[in-house]
């Protein structure tokens, strides 16, 4: 007997560490996090929201949450939008005193959309090249240097909301005096199979901010408005990974950085198609930031280097290897995944848990391989490798 578990060990362990090195940082950031709620008893509000929209207003779903706000609220869109765009955005914004800001980038095709890092930058630094024409028109809306006077910004996407109010987001982070900080950004939706399981997944990449809290995400982000003044200007403004960029340029900058336990909620895609092409994107993002920049910032964080560039992505061809030589090895790798799962995830354990293993082993065997020529298309077709760097002021 002995002899026979001993035998069979050594092939036992390749599906086990495979598995544990997939859940390690999980597992670290769970342990490591506190699920408490910040509070504070200050308020502030002087601050500026900042939402990207273009292409078509139906992705502005967050209208009535925003109303609230009034003229904190700038609605970042381009120069090239139709006319019923921009009457109907123009009606939005003065129904609800919101105020607009055109740039001129690209307009929105299929192979190419509006880079709302662009629009960011745009609308912080008004620094866009502009036809006399175009900038008479940007003049008459809005001076650039004149949009954003407030201490802080807050972005979010059109489809973000909170429960709680920002002038608390706000507090806390003067209270923390942090200069940037990341949030938690939750789905707002569990409505079907695809957004439960995102629902999972978010809820424990959340948990990781509080060990890495530079690692922002677009959909929602606090900042100090001079901080992101300075990080933009060093920005890539590539498209894919552009939220976590700026998390990284604070990191280098020498921001103060942390994270709040302040709720965001953030529509996820419903179906499998669109959850796929989705993270596709993500994964050319993820490609991006774990090779393309793997010596920019996050080597400075061992364990999350180890993981995320030396394990994810540099043992993609081992797992491959593993699956085709050893494809029974498989049952064993779902098991274990099962197990931390459950254990992970136990306050909402559920049946939707035992699809966890299926829907991580898409990501890491087809997606992110296939994340890797996104990333060479959208540099290609961009003209922007997307690489992180520290710029001279003016370039």
């Amino acid at each position: 007997m002995t002899f026979i578990i001993l035998s069979v060990l050594p092939f036992l362990m390749v599906p086990i560490l495979i598995a544990l090195l997939d859940y390690i940082a999980l597992i670290r950031a769970r342990l490591g996090s506190k699920h408490v709620h910040d509070h504070t008893t200050i308020e502030h509000t002087d601050f500026s929201v900042l939402v990207p929209i273009f292409g078509d207003l139906s992705y502005l779903k967050n209208v009535e949450f925003l109303s609230q706000y009034g003229e904190k609220v700038i609605l970042c869109t381009t120069l090239k939008e139709t006319a019923a765009f921009n009457q109907e955005i123009d009606a939005i914004a003065q129904q609800h005193r919101f105020r607009v800001h055109r740039s001129h980038v690209p307009v929105s095709s299929r192979l190419s959309k509006p880079n709302p890092w662009r629009l960011f930058s745009n609308t912080l630094q008004a620094s866009d090249a502009m036809s006399e024409k175009q900038a008479a028109w940007e003049q008459l809306l809005h001076d650039g240097l004149e949009v954003v006077q407030t201490e802080y910004c807050i972005f979010i996407d059109g489809d973000t909301v909170a429960k709680e109010p920002f002038t608390k987001l706000i507090g806390l982070m003067r209270e923390r005096d942090f200069d940037l900080a990341s949030v938690r950004v939750l789905a707002s939706k569990q409505e079907t199979v695809m957004e439960r399981l995102q629902s999972y997944e978010y809820e424990l990449a959340m948990d990781g901010r509080r060990l890495y809290p530079w690692l922002t995400s677009g959909a929602g982000v606090v900042i100090r408005t001079r901080v992101i003044r300075d990080i933009m200007s060093h920005h890539s403004l590539f498209f894919s990974g552009g939220d976590i960029e700026i998390g990284k340029l604070a990191g280098l900058l020498k921001y103060k950085t942390g994270h709040l336990f302040f709720e965001f909620y953030t529509d996820v895609p419903a179906t499998f198609r669109a959850w796929f092409k989705q993270r596709l994107v993500w994964s050319g993002g993820g490609f991006r930031h774990a090779i393309v920049n793997f010596y920019s910032y996050s080597w400075r964080h061992p364990i999350f280097f180890l993981y995320f560039t030396v394990l994810v992505y540099g043992a993609t061809p081992l797992r491959w290897y593993e699956l085709l030589v050893h494809p029974t090895a498989l049952p064993m790798v779902i098991a274990i995944y099962w197990v931390l799962t459950y254990i992970l995830l136990w306050r909402r354990r559920s049946w939707y848990l035992l699809l966890i293993p299926f829907y991580s082993l898409i990501q890491i065997m087809i997606i992110l391989p296939l994340g890797i020529y996104m990333y060479f298309r959208m540099a290609l077709h961009s003209e922007n490798v997307g690489l992180i760097r520290l710029r001279e002021r003016g370039t």
